[in-house]
């Protein structure tokens, strides 16, 4: 931007409003969007499937803030009669708002709505044509063709360091993630939903730096794009609710949008020794998460089937005997946060329990540590040969699913066994400390 290298740090913004659902009350309320905006840490504002007023731009301009506009998705471009009506459309989008600076990017296709085909070539023509000074990222998520300016990837999911491209052709961005919901009691219009839950303030900005870490730290990253500025209707996944009130600190927001407040990457747990499938002879047969299922959990979860299982220190192609069954530990090397048993023990495995013991060093006393941990489905946990957590629910692997506070770490070596029981379908878990208040705790596998 103007000679200077300008990574994108964007929010989806939808532009509605609980009042005049498309229409804004009023020109400060326009503008207290664009400066909330800012304020929470962001220079850019992807202007999602809406054209904006004319003052929300003049706004971008005054302020700056960039944006990438959008057009209004179709849900069928099969009939020549929607493609000329979207090319109408967007020649009007583009003469409605080419003048305004802020404006840095088009985006004509969201995904694949549509399913625009080669009619997307047709519009990134059609676009280079009339504006052939700035890049157009031909759809947004899934579908990039060839003429595309930009690689766009959406992804919703917690291991975003997958996203990162080395030597990549063409600059890359993650034009969505995050969507994770906080409903706030009193500011909800109706029952809603996101990508992800949280419980409370803590719980987002905890899920928000691990996401936004991963993604200054993934390689050959342009920008990013977080699902969203505020609550939409049903869909709870703002940083503000509808009503335009912030979900936590704007301050303590923007330090991790900016890249300030990060997880440390040292803090997950990345080496494993595993061991199982182990049959339980549990009959567990529904993904539902009814009290009887949480009982059958709770017994396989209660059964000892190593001896002393919270003090286990095995080594690598160690063998064990289970029941006249001969089991082997093996190790993992993880590059996201997630212990996959269905991939490592090599398909789909139903009422079953797998061990998993990771060893690594503190480089001192950390009292006060909190286990940042999750796991498909129940699972019981010692941190050096103490239970520290258990959990009987059908669930799948939510990182911060259980927050276990009021932890030491000694100076040296610590050990964490996890049990984790299995009914019917996914099956793992992931693990990582930090200390009080988020910040970072550094430890390191042997």
């Amino acid at each position: 931007m103007n000679g200077k290298a300008y990574y994108y740090r964007g929010v989806l913004d939808q532009g509605y409003w609980p009042d005049g659902i498309l229409t804004p009350p009023t020109d400060d309320a326009i503008r207290a969007d664009v400066e909330m905006t800012k304020k929470l840490g962001f220079n850019l504002a992807r202007k999602h499937v809406k054209v904006e007023d004319p003052r929300w731009y003049y706004w971008c301009d005054k302020l700056g803030l960039a944006v990438w506009q959008d057009m209004p998705s179709s849900h069928n471009l099969r009939s020549d009669e929607a493609k000329q009506n979207f090319i109408h459309e967007w020649k009007e989008i583009i003469a409605a708002t080419w003048s305004h600076p802020c404006v840095v990017q088009w985006i004509p296709f969201n995904e694949n709505w549509g399913d625009p085909q080669v009619f997307q070539d047709d519009i990134v023509q059609l676009t280079r044509q009339i504006d052939p000074t700035r890049p157009i990222t031909d759809a947004s998520g899934w579908t990039q063709r060839s003429l595309t300016d930009v690689i766009d990837a959406h992804d919703y999911g917690n291991n975003l360091m997958a996203q990162g491209v080395r030597n990549p052709v063409k600059p890359k961005v993650v034009g969505e993630f995050g969507g994770i919901a906080l409903p706030e009691q009193g500011h909800t219009w109706t029952t809603g939903w996101g990508y992800q839950t949280v419980r409370d303030t803590d719980g987002l900005l905890r899920r928000i730096r691990n996401q936004v870490t991963q993604l200054y730290d993934a390689p050959n990253l342009s920008g990013f794009v977080y699902t969203q500025l505020t609550d939409v209707e049903q869909e709870l996944n703002g940083l503000v609710t509808y009503d335009r009130e912030p979900k936590a600190d704007p301050q303590r927001v923007e330090s991790v949008f900016l890249g300030i407040d990060r997880a440390s990457r040292n803090s997950v747990l990345r080496k494993w020794l595993i061991l199982g499938p182990i049959p339980t002879g549990a009959m567990l047969e529904t993904a539902e998460d009814s009290a009887s299922s949480r009982a059958v959990i709770a017994q396989l979860l209660a059964k000892a089937y190593l001896p002393n299982e919270g003090l286990l220190q095995p080594t690598e192609n160690a063998t064990v005997i289970v029941d006249g069954q001969t089991y082997t530990w093996q190790s993992v090397h993880l590059d996201g946060d997630q212990v996959d048993f269905q991939k490592e023990f090599g398909g789909a495995i139903n009422n079953a329990v797998a061990y998993a013991v990771a060893t690594f060093d503190s480089p001192h006393e950390v009292k006060n540590a909190v286990l940042i941990f999750g796991s498909d489905d129940g699972a019981t946990v010692w941190l050096n040969g103490t239970q520290i957590w258990t959990v009987a629910r059908i669930r799948g692997v939510v990182l911060d699913d259980d927050v276990v506070e009021g932890l030491t770490l000694k100076p040296g070596r610590n050990v964490l066994v996890v049990k984790v029981g299995q009914g019917t379908g996914g099956w793992g878990f992931g693990a990582r400390f930090e200390s009080t208040h988020g910040k970072t705790v550094h430890i390191a596998h042997p």
